[in-house]
């Protein structure tokens, strides 16, 4: 059994780079990973390279949490 078998993992960033790198591990070792990205063309090219086990979800993190932030701060 693998490792990681039967676990699922979100990586923010995992069209490229570090992000990229650890999606591609984590199936490997038998996790399916949700990636996350800005741009569609390179988290499409992401998921080709990866293979398998991979869904990719288009977003920007970083202004969610500005969001989450500026609501936080218009409650106090």
């Amino acid at each position: 059994m693998a490792k990681l078998e039967g676990k699922v993992a979100l990586i923010t960033g995992g069209n490229s780079g570090i992000g990229l790198a650890s999606a591609k591990q984590f199936v490997n070792e038998g996790a399916y990973v949700f990636i996350t990205g800005r741009r569609d063309r390179e988290l499409a090219a992401a998921i080709k390279e990866i293979g398998r086990n991979v869904t990719a979800v288009q977003g920007d993190v970083c202004r969610a949490s500005v969001a989450r932030r500026e609501k936080t701060d218009e409650m106090r």
